[in-house]
């Protein structure tokens, strides 16, 4: 089926939004806005988490890697295996666009939807001729939806909050410029021509996880 075909909905990208916030940001700086759950700084940031969710196949390749740096962390290699045996990155996966220096993704009307219920507070920090930076908070009002959801419906909306987990887990506290060049070593990232969907690596991927148990075995 061709990349064009997999677009996501509306709602998909609201719900993943507010997980990604809920689950990976930090808690709030002192000078946040009052009812703020959650902070996370930076648009480059928000989008390379926001890559992960929608590629499991990139997601599968780091939880592999981050197993090699250190075989304790059998987690993440369990989480790998659990993303490719439940087939992720054909099902889940939601290709996103190259710009000029990575995935990219417009998030006004998704964040816009999110500020207009109070759920998300954006606030850019301009300078004098550009934003240096946004900043994102995820509100009381806005977690209280996440619950909601999982309360609701958790087979549905406990895959949201599982990866969302796992991103978090993966991603620390690297800021985004780091997370898009980890993501930009990829052959296939970074030979996808601008605005273009970034390939898939799922075939490599799985490739790397057998090689991986069979020298195990």
């Amino acid at each position: 089926m061709s990349d064009n075909l997999h677009r996501a909905s509306r709602e998909q990208n609201f719900v993943r939004l507010l997980f990604v916030l809920d689950r990976a940001g930090v808690v709030p700086a002192a000078t946040s806005p009052e009812g703020a759950y959650r902070q996370m700084r930076g648009q480059t940031r928000l989008q390379a988490l926001d890559f992960w969710m929608r590629n499991p196949d990139y997601l599968a390749d780091e939880l592999i890697s981050d197993y090699e740096a250190d075989p304790s962390r059998t987690w993440a290699l369990d989480a790998a295996r659990g993303i490719l045996g439940s087939r992720e990155p054909a099902i889940r996966r939601l290709p996103m666009l190259k710009w000029r220096f990575g995935a990219w993704e417009p998030l006004d009307d998704t964040l816009a939807i999110m500020t207009s219920r109070r759920l998300v507070t954006h606030r850019p920090d301009a300078g004098q001729q550009r934003v240096r930076e946004h900043l994102y908070w995820l509100m009381d009002a806005g977690h209280d939806i996440t619950e909601q959801l999982l309360a609701g419906d958790t087979g549905v909306f406990g895959w949201y909050a599982d990866r969302a987990d796992l991103v978090a887990r993966i991603a620390g506290d690297t800021g985004g410029e780091a997370l898009k060049h980890r993501q930009y070593e990829h052959p296939e990232y970074k030979a996808t021509n601008p605005m273009k969907p970034i390939r898939s690596i799922e075939g490599r991927v799985r490739d790397r996880l057998e090689a991986l148990e069979a020298a195990a075995a």
